[in-house]
């Protein structure tokens, strides 16, 4: 972390530093830094093909820190974001579904699975939930 924010006095513009240094912070689970880290890349120019994804995973890690503490709207606005970042993974479906049936949103939570199955036919979580 050190050396990224010594390059960052060097460097300020350039995206891949802000990057990295989002990739440790995420690494290090202080996810909002990371996220302004990858946002602030994504100003600069970064490539968003490289970015987006990293996005994607730190907001599907805010999901799964909400969902453990109970908070499963804040779960389902994390997941949501993370599909909005990337939309190809069957697991943020998978558990965006989960909160959605906490909330007692069962069409939401039957489409997302709907979703799962049709990027992971073999899931069973999906098959099991359905």
């Amino acid at each position: 972390m050190t050396i990224l924010n010594e390059a960052i006095t060097f460097m300020p513009t350039d995206p891949g530093i802000h990057i990295n240094r989002g990739d440790t912070y995420r690494e290090l689970k202080k996810y909002n830094l990371a996220q302004s880290d990858y946002h602030y890349a994504l100003d600069l120019g970064g490539d968003p093909k490289l970015i987006k994804p990293r996005l994607s995973l730190n907001h599907y890690a805010l999901g799964a820190l909400c969902f453990n503490r109970l908070d499963y709207e804040g779960a389902n606005i994390e997941f949501s974001r993370a599909i909005d970042f990337f939309d190809s993974n069957p697991e943020y479906y998978l558990n965006r579904a989960r909160s959605c049936m906490e909330l007692g949103q069962f069409n939401v939570a039957y489409e997302d699975l709907k979703k799962v199955l049709e990027l992971n036919p073999s899931c069973d979580r999906a098959n099991a939930m359905m």
